[in-house]
C-alpha cells in the first residue's frame, strides 16, 4: 500500500427484491463489463481461496452462463437437508488478482428475505494505486456511480473512504453517506444544511461532498445521514 493511501468502498444497496438466477447473472455481467471499461485491472476476476496462488487457479468465466453456474454453486442451502433457500437469493465474492491494483467485488442479489439485504460492493484497498487514483478522481468516480445506479437500480449507493462508512456502522441510519452518495429520494424532500451539493440523478438524488474524498469531514457526513434517515423513515410510512 502506498504512503497516505486509504481504502475506498463503492457500494449499491437495496431491499427485498426477488430476481431469477438469470436476471442476477445478467446484472453482474453488465456491471463487470462496465468495470472492465473503467480500468484494465478489472478485466479478470478470480474466486477467493485459502491462498493467493490457489485463487489464481480459479479464473471466473465472465459470460452470463459462467456467472450463472457460479451463482448456482454458491446458493445458500439448509444444513439439515442441503435444500436451496431461494429467498436468500444469490451470492458472489471474487477478487481481481492484481497486486498492484487490488480490488474485491462482493454481491448479494435476488434476496427477498426481510433478514438479508441486497448489495453490490467493490472494495479498492489502495487509493494510491493507479486504480485507486481513478476512483478518487471526481469525474471518473461519477462514471462509476452511474454504472452502479444503472446496473443495480439500488435504493442508495455510495463511493467513499471506508473509514467514513465504518463510523456509521453502529448508528441507526438506513443509509450510509460518503463522498458521493445516491438515494432514491426526490431532491425536494432532502433538507441539506452543510457544504454538500445535491442534484437530481436518475430516479433520485445525488449528494456530493467536495472534490477530494480525503477532505470529507465526518461531521458533514453524520449531519446528512441523520437528515436522510428522517426522510427515509417518513417515506417508508407513506
Amino acid at each position: 500500500m502506498t504512503l497516505n493511501s486509504i481504502p475506498m468502498t463503492l457500494g449499491a444497496y437495496w431491499g427485498a427484491r426477488k430476481e431469477s438466477l438469470e436476471s442476477s447473472a445478467t446484472r453482474i455481467h453488465g456491471f463487470l463489463s462496465e468495470l472492465h471499461q473503467f480500468d484494465d485491472s478489472l478485466n479478470s476476476w478470480y474466486r477467493k481461496a485459502m491462498t493467493r496462488d490457489s485463487a489464481k487457479q480459479q479464473l471466473v468465466p465472465l459470460d452470463i452462463n459462467g456467472i450463472s453456474d457460479l451463482l448456482r454453486f454458491k446458493q445458500s442451502r439448509r444444513e439439515s437437508d442441503g435444500a436451496m433457500i431461494p429467498e436468500l437469493g444469490y451470492g458472489l465474492s471474487i477478487w481481481n488478482g492484481n497486486e498492484n491494483n487490488p480490488a474485491d467485488f462482493t454481491v448479494t442479489c435476488g434476496s427477498w428475505s426481510p433478514y438479508v439485504g441486497n448489495a453490490a460492493v467493490l472494495e479498492v484497498s489502495d487509493s494510491g494505486s493507479n486504480l485507486g487514483r481513478k476512483v478518487c478522481d471526481r469525474s471518473l468516480a461519477e462514471q462509476l456511480m452511474k454504472s452502479m445506479v444503472r446496473s443495480w437500480d439500488p435504493d442508495w449507493a455510495v463511493i467513499s473512504p471506508l473509514a467514513l462508512l465504518r463510523e456509521q456502522y453502529d448508528l441507526d441510519f438506513p443509509i450510509r453517506v460518503g463522498w458521493l452518495t445516491f438515494v432514491r429520494i426526490s431532491q425536494e424532500r432532502i433538507p441539506i444544511r452543510s457544504p454538500a451539493i445535491r442534484h437530481r440523478y436518475f430516479n433520485g438524488t445525488a449528494i456530493e461532498l467536495g472534490g477530494d474524498p480525503k477532505g470529507v469531514r465526518l461531521s458533514d457526513v453524520l449531519l446528512i445521514a441523520e437528515n436522510l434517515a428522517r426522510v427515509w423513515k417518513s417515506e417508508s410510512r407513506r
